[in-house]
């Protein structure tokens, strides 16, 4: 389904429709997990829901992607997500404790810290319950770019250095293949484009991959025109 409108409205819409599933999710399971981007594309969203009233201390949040940085540099995700987000969660008495956000964290051994991060995720859930997705003016999601190698990669997570269309290069990013197996139920996709209006998918799970297929290639550019 695509709804389209101004930017703030549809912020809201989504905002309040995936503080909907995480309450049905936390009523359900006990716990949800959230799965974010970076980019300026959701920190809309992200502070719509820093103001909301969820069950923080039962939920738990991870990043689609990353780049290559230390968690305190300038170009983190993380940074972002800090500013916007848990900053102000932080501040509340029902806050989110803090192992309960789950940034990657980078080391000198890349290898080694993927692998502690999907250890992180598997302590957790065996899938994520809601992401958020955002699909920039190039229409790369995640740091998944159109008609790029890393579009083809067999594993979960990766990262990549130098390959990336944008800066910083090196980037860590959950794959296509990973979105395959996930069991969530909804996914979120804004498309920021130059203007007041945007498009927001609100897409079944078995919609997700042709979504995401059409994104990254050489057409995707239909599913928000």
């Amino acid at each position: 389904m695509i709804i389209k409108g101004k930017k703030r409205e549809l912020e809201n819409k989504a905002a309040s429709s995936i503080v909907d599933l995480l309450i049905k999710t936390i009523r359900k399971k006990g716990i949800a997990t959230l799965e974010i981007p970076g980019g300026g594309s959701v920190g809309g969203i992200l502070r719509l829901l820093a103001e909301k009233q969820i069950p923080w201390k039962k939920l738990h949040i991870f990043m689609v992607d990353e780049r290559l940085v230390y968690l305190n540099d300038k170009d983190s995700n993380y940074k972002l997500v800090y500013n916007t987000l848990l900053k102000k969660i932080i501040r509340r008495k029902n806050k989110l404790p803090k192992e309960n956000f789950h940034p990657f964290v980078l080391t000198e051994k890349i290898n080694k810290d993927i692998e502690n991060y999907m250890r992180g995720l598997k302590e957790v859930s065996d899938y994520f319950d809601i992401v958020l997705l955002s699909a920039d003016e190039d229409r790369h999601v995640a740091s998944l770019f159109p008609n790029h190698e890393t579009i083809k990669s067999k594993k979960k997570f990766f990262t990549y250095k130098n390959k990336s269309t944008k800066l910083p290069k090196g980037r860590m990013s959950a794959s296509i293949n990973f979105y395959q197996n996930l069991m969530f139920p909804f996914c979120f996709s804004l498309a920021s484009q130059k203007g007041k209006h945007l498009r927001i998918l609100k897409i079944q799970k078995c919609q997700l991959m042709s979504v995401l297929l059409k994104l990254l290639s050489k057409f995707g550019g239909i599913i928000f025109s």
